[in-house]
């Protein structure tokens, strides 16, 4: 299970930094010119928040890889 959630983690990412630049370039009006490199900073911030909630998960002591698993697939489907 946790071998197919570090896949799902990886291929979204691998998603956000290169397809989303391409999908917002018809907006660059609205919201400017969106890079790879302003995406990669996103998707950083998100693995940094999302490792501190992860951690204090992770703490607690009964069915910690239960609600590292599930904060993870909620993560995965927000995203």
């Amino acid at each position: 299970m946790k071998s197919l959630l570090i896949l799902a983690c990886l291929i979204t990412a691998v998603f956000i930094v290169f397809a989303v630049p391409p999908l917002v370039e018809p907006y660059t009006e609205s919201y400017g010119v969106i890079t790879v490199f302003d995406t990669g900073k996103a998707l950083l911030l998100c693995a940094a928040l999302a490792a501190i909630v992860g951690y204090i998960a992770n703490r607690q002591s009964e069915g910690s890889s239960f609600l590292v698993n599930i904060f993870v697939c909620a993560l995965l489907v927000r995203v």
